[in-house]
């Protein structure tokens, strides 16, 4: 899939101080992985970086009206517009 036209993201950088800093370390967990070995691979991936994503979670959390996938479209749809 590839993008119709540029789009200027802004870097979130307001929401860094919810996550935990990367270590920086790049590993190849599997060598000529397909989408299928990807798509089993996310369930793990989540489970074990669940604690990660807590700070996040709150925030998301904290606005009762509004749903958890809507309220990540709404903070995607920030970060995009403010880019441009």
């Amino acid at each position: 899939m590839e993008a119709g036209r540029k789009r200027n993201i802004r870097s979130g950088e307001q929401y860094s101080h919810l996550f935990p800093k990367a270590e920086g370390i790049n590993k190849t967990i599997r060598t000529n992985a397909d989408v299928t070995h990807t798509v089993a691979f996310i369930p793990k991936v989540v489970n074990e970086t669940l604690d990660q994503t807590e700070k996040i979670a709150q925030l998301l959390k904290a606005n009762e009206k509004m749903i958890l996938p809507e309220t990540v479209l709404v903070l995607i749809l920030q970060i995009l517009s403010q880019g441009g």
